[in-house]
Formats: C-alpha cells, sequence, structure tokens
C-alpha cells in the first residue's frame, strides 16, 4: 500500500496519464505516429531533477512536465497539450485510489472468510451475550464471530460501489468546458487508464468523490475498532473470556512481570481515531471556490494514503489477532452460571403468556423471582419452582424446558447456513 502512494509512484502515474493522452491524440490523427513513438519511448523523469526545477517554478506538475520534456526533446511540445494540471493529477489520483481499493478489498474478503471459517468452527461454544455491559441472553463464540463476519460483507460490498464510483478521472481542460481538448480525446484516454468519465467536472473532480472514499474506509475501521473493543472488554480479568495472542518473550509491563495487557487491539483503537479524523479533513474539502482552489491539496496529501496505509495495517494486524485469538471455554460457562439463571426470564415470560397470562402479570411475576435471585443470590430455576403464582400458571414440565440453555440455540442453523453462504460467494 505505501508503494502506491510513495513519491515514485505518484510521479509515475502522472506519466501514465500523460502517454494515454498522446496515444489518445495518435489515434484520433493529431499527434503524428513518429513523434508519439519518440514521446514513448523517451519520456522519464528523475526525481531530484524535479525537486531542482520545482525549487524555481514552485509548481510541482510544472517541474514535473519540463523534466520530461528534457528528456524527450523536440516531440515534448505535444506533451501535455490543452490539459490543466488537475486533469493529470486528478486522473492520476483516481488511478492511485482504485488501486489502494483493490488491496483494501483484498484485505476484507479475506478477514471476512477468516471470521466465517472461525465463526462455523466454534458455534458451539456457549458464552454470555452482554447488552450495556451486563448478562442479557447466551449466544456462542461462534455467533459473536460470524456477526463480525457479516459486517465484513457488509463493508465489501460498500467498497465494490465505492470502486466504482472512484473508477473515473477527467481531461477538460482548464475549467471543464473542453476549450482546449476535445470529449473524444477525454474518452479515449480514460478507456487506456481503464477509468470512466467524471461527468460535470471544473478543473477539479468535485471532492465529493474522495469524502465518499474517505467515509467507505471509516466505516471499515469503525468496525475494526468494535470489534478490538469487545475483545478488550472481554480480555478483563474478571471476565477472562478471549484475548489477543501474547507471544512467546512478550512483555506486558516494564513494573508487572504477571501483566498481559491487550496492547495490539488498544492500538487498532487509537488508529481507528487517526482516520475517523481525516473524515472531517475530507468533509472539509469539499467546499472549494467557484471551479477550484487549491486549499484540498495540502490536506489530501496527508488524508489519503495515511488513511489507506493505516487501514491496510489494521486489517492486517486484526487478521492476526482473529487467527490467534484466545478463548477459555471454561471461563465462559462460569460467567453464564454467575447469572444463576436469570438469563432464562424472557422464555419463563413467553410461556405465562401462552398459558393466559396478560404480558403486564407474566412480567412482573418473573421480573419479582429475578430481582429476589439479584439480591439474594439464588437460583432463578429454584425460586420458579417454589413460586405459586408461576407453578399454577405452567405445568412441571413446562417449567423445566424453560430453564434449558438449549432453548437460546434452537433457531440458529439458519444464522449458520448464512455464514456458510460467505464462504462460497
Amino acid at each position: 500500500m505505501a508503494d502506491i502512494w510513495s513519491e515514485q509512484s505518484r510521479f509515475n502515474f502522472w506519466l501514465e496519464v500523460e502517454l494515454a493522452v498522446c496515444e489518445a491524440m495518435r489515434d484520433a490523427g493529431s499527434l503524428p505516429e513518429a513523434e508519439f513513438a519518440a514521446i514513448k519511448e523517451k519520456a522519464s523523469f528523475s526525481l531530484n531533477r524535479i525537486a531542482e526545477i520545482e525549487s524555481i517554478t514552485n509548481h510541482e506538475l510544472v517541474a514535473f512536465i519540463e523534466n520530461v520534456a528534457e528528456n524527450i526533446g523536440e516531440p515534448s511540445r505535444f506533451l501535455h497539450f490543452g490539459l490543466t494540471s488537475s486533469d493529470v493529477m486528478d486522473t492520476a489520483l483516481s488511478l492511485q485510489i482504485t488501486k489502494s481499493l483493490d488491496l483494501i478489498r483484498s484485505q476484507v474478503r479475506k478477514l471476512m472468510m477468516l471470521l466465517a471459517k472461525r465463526g462455523l468452527e466454534l458455534r458451539d461454544i456457549p458464552m454470555m451475550g452482554r447488552t450495556h455491559g451486563i448478562h442479557a441472553e447466551p449466544i456462542t463464540l461462534g455467533f459473536k464471530l460470524g456477526v463480525w463476519a457479516f459486517d465484513f460483507n457488509r463493508h465489501l460490498k460498500n467498497l465494490d460501489e465505492t470502486l466504482e464510483k472512484s473508477s473515473v478521472g477527467k481531461i477538460s481542460g482548464a475549467v471543464g468546458t473542453y476549450s482546449s481538448v476535445s470529449p473524444e480525446i477525454e474518452e479515449r484516454a480514460l478507456h487506456k487508464l481503464g477509468l470512466y468519465v467524471y461527468r460535470g467536472s471544473t478543473q477539479i473532480i468535485g471532492r465529493e468523490m474522495a469524502a465518499d472514499v474517505v467515509c467507505s474506509l471509516t466505516m471499515v475501521a469503525g468496525t475494526i475498532e468494535k470489534i478490538v473493543t469487545d475483545i478488550r472488554s472481554l480480555q478483563r480479568t474478571e471476565i477472562g473470556e478471549l484475548g489477543e495472542p501474547f507471544t512467546v518473550g512478550q512483555k506486558g509491563s516494564s513494573a508487572m512481570p504477571h501483566k498481559k495487557n491487550p496492547v495490539l487491539c488498544e492500538r487498532l483503537c487509537g488508529l481507528a481515531r487517526i482516520i475517523r479524523g481525516y473524515t472531517v479533513v475530507a468533509l472539509e474539502n469539499i467546499v472549494l471556490w467557484g471551479e477550484r482552489d487549491i486549499s484540498h491539496s495540502s490536506a489530501e496529501r496527508f488524508e489519503l494514503p495515511q488513511s489507506f496505509i493505516l487501514l491496510s495495517y489494521m486489517l492486517d494486524k486484526l487478521f492476526y489477532i482473529i487467527s490467534n485469538l484466545v478463548f477459555d471455554a471454561e471461563r465462559m460457562k462460569q460467567n453464564i452460571s454467575i447469572s444463576k439463571g436469570r438469563f432464562f426470564s424472557q422464555k419463563l415470560m413467553l410461556e405465562m403468556i401462552k398459558s393466559g397470562k396478560t404480558r403486564k402479570e407474566a412480567y412482573e411475576n418473573v421480573q419479582r423471582i429475578a430481582l429476589r435471585s439479584h439480591q439474594t443470590g439464588e437460583n432463578m430455576q429454584d425460586l420458579a419452582f417454589s413460586d405459586e403464582e408461576i407453578v399454577r400458571s405452567l405445568s412441571r414440565g413446562t417449567l423445566k424446558e424453560c430453564f434449558d440453555l438449549k432453548v437460546f440455540f434452537k433457531g440458529m442453523d439458519k444464522f449458520y447456513e448464512r455464514l456458510g453462504e460467505l464462504l462460497i460467494e
């Protein structure tokens, strides 16, 4: 990813655009074959020479053109013919974005597949589901990983749309009116580059496109942060259900040898904040004067490359964490038992409603024994079997079924069937 955004690559993409325009001119009959052949053969640049020229021109695209022209010689008069700087720079930027999105999509897909695979492998390991940080109803470890897999499946589809919308360029001249270059040349050149015409260009491609890209990347980063925050939470000493890998020789603290801190997860949380900050920059860049100003340019040199590079790093690290995820199935069972069966409350309430109780009556009856269980530590099932109102409503057989852990997983086959479909999409 860093290679795509290096200075060398940036100028390579500029040259690719310039040569595509020259080829389009040749095909259209406005550039002689001999001159085009010379341009194609001799076109090259030097980073040092560009820097030397730019120290005088204070304009990097002009410095680039002058350096390339020096190497081409007389036929260079056709180079950059009728173009403005942003014809080259914005179209080249689209090439950088599309190549970067391809890499991100590949990483997202790889991570999605891993999560789906591990979700299916761990589908029978029960653990407590928590809402508001409080025990709710049991889930399975496979379910948790499966939910994350579906999150990345949605990101993959969104990235597909973002890639399609970003595969555009513009070769439309100083303010986008084709006053010095024809739409035919634009179409021919962009086709050679694998891009579509950005309809409605001015001197630039509207920065809504770049903002859309960064927002898409930020959403992926947000999901990564969500996942590692969950892992961090479940790694806490008092929970101890999940954990990031801790390698041989790794140290958790300079002062406390016993520490195994979730430093990778915490690192990814911090990086997600940086990418989120770049979203604001990308949105601010939308507003420019007239047909363009250059206020977006300096910000974009940080916003786009760093968003891509950071997200690529984050995806790589999350893949490592999930591949080596530590889990304690026995601790999960112990944590389920902490609730003394209170998580069966909804099943018990629904059975009472089926027996003829109003929802309010059933809710209050079940809540009464649940609160007592909270206060005394008594088992919810024992309290239910000794409660006259509940016993009058339900048979002992029905009551016993209400407290079977399997009740929470009987409808999960469809979920895992859908999860398996991700592996063959």
